[in-house]
This record gives C-alpha cells, sequence and structure tokens, in this order.
C-alpha cells in the first residue's frame, strides 16, 4: 500500500510538545496520526444514519422548492396547508434521527 503524506496544523504550545516526545525517526508523529485517523474515522452505523439525515434534508428541500413554487403560483391556500403539513412530518423525522444519532 502506498504511503501518504498528511499535514497537520498544530497550536505552538502544542507541537512544542510532539518534539518533546519525538525522535529523529519520527515513531511519536507516526503514533499520533495512526491514532487520529482511527478516532476520526465513522462507523458503518454512523454512515448509513448520516445517509438517512442526508435524504431527509433532500426531501425537505424538495418540499421547500414545492411550497415556493406553489406560492409564486399563486396556489390555493388548501394546496399550501397540505404542503405545511408534509414539511412538518418531514423535520419531525429528521428531528428523530438527529436525535437518535446525537442522543
Amino acid at each position: 500500500m502506498a504511503k501518504v503524506k498528511i499535514a497537520l496544523r498544530l497550536p505552538p504550545e502544542h507541537k512544542a510538545m510532539l518534539d518533546r516526545f519525538d525522535n529523529p525517526s519520527g515513531v511519536a508523529r507516526r503514533f499520533i496520526a495512526a491514532g487520529l485517523a482511527k478516532a476520526n474515522a465513522p462507523g458503518t452505523k454512523e454512515i448509513e444514519k448520516l445517509t438517512e439525515i442526508r435524504e431527509e434534508l433532500r426531501r425537505i428541500g424538495v418540499n421547500l422548492n414545492q411550497i415556493a413554487r406553489a406560492l409564486n403560483g399563486g396556489a390555493e391556500a388548501k394546496n399550501i396547508k397540505e404542503h405545511l403539513e408534509r414539511l412538518a412530518l418531514l423535520r419531525e423525522r429528521i428531528l428523530r434521527l438527529l436525535r437518535y444519532y446525537y442522543g
């Protein structure tokens, strides 16, 4: 597997701490980079939930476009109410997903 160079921006005090623990071979830097990569990588379950949230947000966007189109076209209040009700349902679904994902 090919190696990739990664740059990391640190405040000067954090770089000084890293320099104190590192050796000429860069073992500490490689160890820290590997730990950061593993710690920040989302799991399969998290990716699935984010995908669900993204789809719900897309649906909300579609509904918002429908509402705007209806308003710009002089739609009857009945149709606008229907769109707003659908939007409220989608909003609740998104909030449930976010509560599930973020606690």
